[in-house]
């Protein structure tokens, strides 16, 4: 959707979404459920579940910029996650502490047909850092490259998702802006263009007046730049902006 602006896939990638969160969300406590079957979710998930959803929050938000995705990523990296970290020495476990079925709990590092729950774990806390402004998600991301550190030193080979995130730490965090009035064609057709630059490590958002009051509890920085006339594009970079761009 984002790529090829078609909304049939945007509109896939938010049924999809609806159901995830609907059936299988547990709002109140933010529990992440890994099975529907016969009209009933169980089993408690695992890193890889709460990694990926918030990856692929992040990405339907950027699709649509609707930012109660936005929410639920940071309420699932905050209270999901936590739940499989390891504070001490940095990383996340597969599974949660205090199962009394498992002998022990394992990191997994290694990217193969699919990426890690670590890789993706790291990349979605550098994604939201770099989208809040929040330094917390920074240095628990920080505080997984170093925990596996040695390994990509040895084998970085096995863990390439993990190296892009080393990419994405190297680069530091980039925010491409169109600040409008309403949604409009215009104001996405600006973004559009904005976007077929290639900024791997961008984060991209439209603004619209009626998204600052919610956007703000989340990314204060972006809701904070004002709309100097009916559209107005920022580049930032590390959250320092180049001069705006205005637009009719």
């Amino acid at each position: 959707a984002q790529l090829l602006r078609c909304a049939k896939y945007l509109s896939a990638a938010q049924r999809a979404t609806e159901f995830l969160l609907q059936k299988m969300y547990m709002k109140e406590t933010g529990l992440l459920l890994r099975r529907f079957h016969s009209g009933e979710a169980a089993i408690p998930g695992f890193l890889d579940d709460y990694a990926f959803l918030i990856l692929a929050l992040l990405d339907l938000y950027e699709a649509c910029f609707d930012s109660q995705y936005l929410q639920i990523a940071v309420d699932l990296a905050q209270r999901g996650l936590n739940r499989f970290e390891d504070h001490q020495n940095g990383g996340f476990f597969s599974t949660e502490a205090g199962d009394p079925h498992l002998l022990l709990r394992i990191k997994d590092d290694y990217d193969g047909a699919e990426p890690s729950g670590n890789s993706a774990a790291t990349e979605a806390l550098f994604r939201l850092a770099q989208i809040t402004g929040d330094l917390s998600f920074r240095e628990r991301a920080e505080k997984s490259l170093q925990a596996f550190s040695a390994k990509l030193r040895e084998q970085p080979v096995t863990a390439p998702y993990l190296l892009a995130s080393v990419g994405r730490w190297l680069m530091g965090p980039r925010q491409i802006v169109v600040r409008c009035a309403e949604r409009s064609p215009r104001a996405e057709q600006i973004l559009n263009e904005t976007r077929q630059q290639f900024l791997p490590y961008a984060s991209c958002f439209l603004v619209s007046d009626a998204d600052v009051p919610l956007l703000a509890s989340i990314a204060p920085f972006v809701a904070g730049l004002e709309r100097k006339g009916a559209i107005t594009l920022y580049e930032c970079k590390n959250f320092v902006c180049e001069l705006p761009k205005n637009f009719d």
